[in-house]
């Protein structure tokens, strides 16, 4: 067996890390927020337009182009209209999600993580 084929040694205390294992750089966290579109929906631009309005960050995806979200939004939450809305507020265990424009919903759930 050679050399490169054995497991890296295991770090036996705070002392023998690097800085960069000790303070690792922040990784980029996904949004709280994602909205499942299609292009030329309005109801969709009107969703995107009251999350910007309120500066809630969100990623939008285009279900017309990606097929598991498709999937994802038509079998797996059951929706057939776009926009689908599926938001986790800090203060939640589990997502909630909705379709259509629905500024009440957004108000319920999203007004305080802005």
């Amino acid at each position: 067996m050679g050399e490169q084929n054995r497991p890296p040694l295991p770090i036996s205390s705070k002392d023998d890390m690097t800085v960069t294992e000790l303070y690792p750089e922040p990784q980029p966290q996904p949004t709280a927020v994602t909205i499942y579109t299609k292009p030329k929906c309005s109801q969709c631009d009107m969703t995107k337009m009251l999350f910007k309005r309120d500066g809630v960050e969100y990623t939008e995806v285009d279900i017309t182009v990606d097929p598991a979200a498709y999937a994802y939004v038509t079998q797996n939450l059951g929706y057939l209209q776009a926009p689908v809305t599926v938001a986790w507020p800090e203060h939640y265990e589990d997502p909630v999600h909705w379709s259509g424009f629905r500024p009440d919903l957004h108000s319920e759930h999203l007004a305080a993580a802005a």
